[in-house]
């Protein structure tokens, strides 16, 4: 802050010195106005001041630009970093696209190969489930004609034991009733035997 205050001092003092001049000059006339001491005072005056600013500002201005150059290299380098991670994001995001295509029919190709596959497996399984009821079917429809052939079978047989009844009521008399009778007696005796 020092040398701030000393550097402004020396701008105001430089500033003063210049003017100083311009007043004297202004009351001696117009023969004073081209005189070399005029010009040599300007010259020395901002000799002085020049020197005084360079020696002054020449640290901090050096190291104001230093740091200024550095910065800019650092923000450069920065930039720099920048640039290639986003052309590098740029080329990865590229391929991505360029590839998504690909992908996508990967994507399609499976999922109908997928589709298909479970078409395929709902068919079997619904021709599994086909044959399974018909095969049912087939042994329900056996058993009933099966059954339908024993009532049948006992039916025709109870109609032939009736009908035999009645013509052997109707052609059998007492006597061959009786013999009859007394052939099945002889035939359990000798089945005790």
């Amino acid at each position: 802050m020092t040398r701030a205050l000393v550097v402004a001092a020396v701008f105001v003092l430089a500033i003063v010195a210049a003017t100083g001049g311009v007043i004297a000059q202004g009351h001696e006339g117009e023969e004073a106005h081209g005189s070399a001491l005029d010009l040599v005072f300007r010259v020395v005056n901002f000799a002085i001041l020049a020197g005084a600013l360079v020696y002054l500002l020449k640290k901090p201005l050096g190291n104001y630009l230093d740091a200024r150059a550095e910065q800019i290299r650092s923000d450069l380098a920065a930039a720099v970093g920048k640039r290639e991670r986003a052309e590098a994001e740029r080329q990865e995001a590229e391929a991505r696209l360029a590839g998504l295509d690909q992908e996508i029919a990967a994507v399609r190709a499976k999922g109908l190969a997928q589709a298909e596959e479970e078409r395929r497996r709902i068919l079997q399984a619904a021709e599994n489930e086909a044959a399974r009821l018909a095969e049912r079917a087939k042994k329900e429809i056996e058993a009933e004609l099966e059954l339908a052939r024993r009532k049948l079978t006992t039916r025709a047989a109870e109609l032939s034991i009736e009908m035999a009844r009645k013509k052997l009521g109707e052609q059998m008399g007492d006597a061959d009733r009786r013999a009859l009778f007394e052939k099945g007696l002889e035939k359990l005796g000798e089945a005790k035997r």
